[in-house]
């Protein structure tokens, strides 16, 4: 594989870091504006390199919020993250991943339409467990992974909720990272990269914690569901441009 050119892992950074923003204020998201530019920068930032960057930003998180951090049926969304993630590598090696993608950024978008009326996902055992499977599903073939588990952990608290989900992604990008490693994705390419991210990464945490001090007022619920809608829109639009 030819080295990716300095001035486009430069670029990579900028824009992990401005998608780390989003992250450390909210939750998730990062994916949302780093998975579609990597893509048109270079696609092998995407997927490996971006995972192992979102790896490196939660565990940021979760270190700054972990007083906030409950148990919240963590153990039932990382069991759904196994068979996801194992599911979204097979699915990139052996099936065209187009309908899928757009069949499950559909789905997130009727979740956000039932929370904005009022009908908001059980947070139970068994949604739970679907948020992990779609989770790791979506964020191994597409790195925009976190709305399915945003939208059942909503009503927490902002500190609460980031950093619950912020174990969610650690954990399950780890798992990612090996799906994609047995399908032959994930080598030591993608790790020099993914190790340039990082400081776009770390860069952007560092500038997040103003805007995440701004959502604890109150706000955090809506700032899901508007991502959420978002990142969904974001993964329809690239799987059809």
């Amino acid at each position: 594989m030819e080295p990716v050119a300095g001035a486009v892992l430069a670029a990579a950074c900028l824009v992990v870091g401005i998608g780390s923003v989003l992250q450390g204020a909210v939750g998730f998201g990062s994916g949302l504006i780093a998975a579609p530019l990597l893509a048109l920068l270079d696609p092998r930032l995407v997927r490996g390199p971006l995972i192992v960057a979102g790896i490196a930003l939660s565990a940021f998180v979760l270190w700054r919020d972990r007083d906030g951090l409950v148990a919240a049926g963590i153990g039932w969304t990382l069991c759904g993250r196994v068979p996801g993630s194992a599911a979204g590598a097979a699915a990139l090696a052996l099936l065209p991943i187009h309908n899928v993608n757009v069949l499950l950024a559909l789905l997130v978008l009727v979740a956000v339409m039932m929370s904005v009326s009022g009908l908001h996902p059980p947070m139970n055992r068994r949604s739970l467990l679907a948020s992990g499977l779609l989770s790791g599903f979506m964020n191994t073939t597409s790195s925009i992974g976190g709305p399915p588990l945003a939208l059942v952990y909503q009503r927490l608290p902002g500190r609460t909720l980031r950093a619950v989900l912020s174990v969610n992604f650690v954990v399950g990008g780890l798992i990612s990272l090996v799906a994609l490693a047995v399908a032959g994705r994930f080598a030591a390419p993608e790790a020099r990269i993914s190790a340039v991210l990082v400081g776009g990464a770390a860069a952007g945490f560092a500038l997040s914690h103003t805007a995440a001090r701004y959502l604890d007022t109150g706000r955090t619920q809506y700032a899901v569901l508007v991502v959420s809608a978002v990142s969904s829109l974001a993964l329809l639009l690239r799987e059809f441009l």
